[in-house]
């Protein structure tokens, strides 16, 4: 089996849901290969356009008129319209599958499911295509596509989808996929020791998203001033350089606070910790909860991160609180008593399938034999 994985590089769910599937495929003897649109996408049309796109694509429900009208307004004012740019990369999606010869392609985002879409309303022949949708709640516009399968995230969703007008026969309840790391455990004081981060103490591990540095920092001051002697904060910023230059330079002298850029390496800074604080987003609190990490959800910022941590709070999966304070004396609690923690840990691992990667990795083979194209 020969598969092809669209993904939109800039968003980090697609990248890692990306990322997770090629490893199960590749480890099970199957060819596999990406295409990041964002990068085809960025060589195609003007950097305008595609600058708007992604401001659009951050305010996924803008929080008044005026906002709606000034982001409408950044895209009308390069003179191209948002199908210009889908057209732009279809022609390059298009010539990679044929030259490929793949026999099934995945996609991990919404903008490779329309250019595919518009490829089959121009009636070219592809192969079966399969999306993978990393959210635990409604995800606007994957209705208007013409996937063959879409994979959802959990059981509840399927009737969500229906409703929105996705047929029921196509929607796989299998999970959100992430890499098998994260399905390790390595034992906590190794992973101190690995990280060289006294064993002692509690770790509490602050995620920050692509979105600015946000509620974090606030969390950060307040939560220095709740730590013991021996308590450690670690920081990850992925991506987000603008945050850790910032956040470097705030907290440079607080001896109890270690915060780093991008690491490929977040499953063992997981390993160590106590407690992990993170966006809502669905693909790092599925990470969060295969890991089996007690996990706080810092606010919302999208109407999709709010399903989020509503799904997950509601199944005892995670803490959802309104206020910073409120979210500090919940993970101190959660850190000091094994009990409140291995509570969350057992409704995460009944909660979450954590052989998502796997399931759907069958269902490719499935769709794969008795498909041709």
């Amino acid at each position: 089996m020969k598969v092809l994985i669209l993904y939109w590089g800039s968003a980090s769910g697609s990248r890692s849901s990306a990322l997770a599937m090629r490893e199960q495929i590749m480890d099970n003897g199957d060819d596999c290969e990406l295409l990041n649109c964002y990068t085809v996408a960025s060589r195609k049309i003007p950097k305008k356009l595609l600058a708007a796109y992604q401001e659009i694509e951050k305010e996924e429900e803008p929080s008044d008129d005026g906002t709606l009208i000034r982001l409408q307004g950044i895209a009308k004012s390069t003179n191209y319209h948002y199908n210009f740019m889908k057209a732009a990369i279809k022609s390059v999606v298009y010539r990679h599958i044929l030259e490929g010869r793949f026999d099934v392609v995945v996609v991990t985002h919404i903008l490779p499911a329309e250019i595919v879409t518009t490829l089959k309303n121009d009636r070219q022949p592809m192969p079966p295509v399969v999306a993978v949708i990393s959210e635990y709640g409604y995800a606007p516009g994957w209705e208007k596509t013409s996937c063959d399968r879409y994979v959802v995230a959990d059981e509840s969703l399927i009737a969500v989808y229906v409703k929105a007008g996705i047929r029921k026969g196509r929607l796989m309840p299998y999970g959100i996929p992430v890499r098998k790391d994260f399905a390790k455990k390595l034992n906590k004081r190794a992973a101190r020791r690995r990280l060289h981060i006294n064993p002692e103490g509690k770790i509490f591990l602050i995620m920050v998203g692509s979105k600015g540095v946000g509620e974090a920092d606030n969390l950060l001051t307040e939560l220095i001033g709740q730590c013991g002697h021996d308590d450690v904060i670690m920081v990850l910023c992925g991506s987000n350089r603008k945050a850790y230059c910032y956040l470097q330079e705030k907290y440079s002298t607080e001896l109890s606070v270690i915060i780093r850029e991008y690491t490929p390496h977040s499953n063992l800074f997981m390993d160590a910790c106590d407690v992990v604080f993170t966006a809502p987003s669905g693909l790092i609190s599925t990470e969060v909860a295969v890991k089996n990490v007690p996990l706080i959800h810092l606010r919302p910022l999208t109407a999709c991160e709010v399903d989020n941590a509503e799904f997950f709070a509601e199944r005892n999966m995670s803490v959802m609180k309104k206020t910073i304070a409120e979210k500090i004396r919940e993970a101190i609690s959660i850190a000091s008593s094994p009990e409140k923690a291995e509570a969350m840990i057992v409704s995460q691992q009944n909660g979450i399938n954590q052989e998502a990667a796997y399931d759907i990795y069958c269902l490719l083979k499935e769709l794969a034999e008795e498909d041709r194209y």
